[in-house]
């Protein structure tokens, strides 16, 4: 499985910034609060990457869909992109959850992309559904908080649908 995170400036997000090596665990313990902030301990594993200073938190729970918990802190104004592989063999596809706080609305886009061709499309445009769930942001000082729930295991063909338990990699 690929987690890809990535900053972008005012538009949606067309390409990782930098990459975590190495496997990340996405700890079934239940699912997180999405209120818009991130308690201590609130998410199984919490990784930070200095060069665009995101903070990416994940846990998972055991449902039939698996489902995916995710917290972004983020410095940045704008769209922050959460890419994720869409089937267990690697095929360039991926998952895409993008969010954005603007003009007091948070915007939450559920999209289908490759990655070798950079595009990426909503689902909805493709006959797919919008699988993005429990959105909601907030702030921590200066940074933006960003929470929402996607589905490991979704009947969507347009959304992640991996029947392994791992390992997880992804990228900022």
């Amino acid at each position: 499985t690929v987690l890809l995170v990535a900053p972008g400036p005012l538009s949606p997000v067309q390409r990782a910034a930098a990459w975590h090596e190495g496997a990340v665990k996405c700890y079934p313990q239940g699912g997180p609060v999405s209120d818009g902030t991130i308690a201590p301990g609130e998410y199984g594993e919490n990784f930070f990457d200095g060069a665009t200073k995101l903070l990416v938190c994940v846990s998972c729970d055991r449902s039939p869909s698996r489902l995916l918990h995710g917290g972004i802190v983020s410095p940045w104004s704008g769209w922050v992109g959460f890419l994720m592989q869409a089937s267990d063999v690697w095929n360039g596809s991926v998952n895409e959850v993008r969010v954005s706080y603007a003009s007091g609305a948070l915007q939450v886009m559920d999209g289908y992309g490759n990655v070798s061709e950079g595009t990426t499309t909503p689902d909805s445009a493709l006959g797919g559904s919008s699988d993005v769930m429990n959105a909601t942001t907030g702030t921590t000082g200066a940074a933006r908080v960003y929470e929402f729930t996607i589905p490991l295991r979704s009947s969507d063909r347009y959304d992640s649908q991996l029947q392994s338990l791992g390992p997880v990699y992804f990228a900022l």
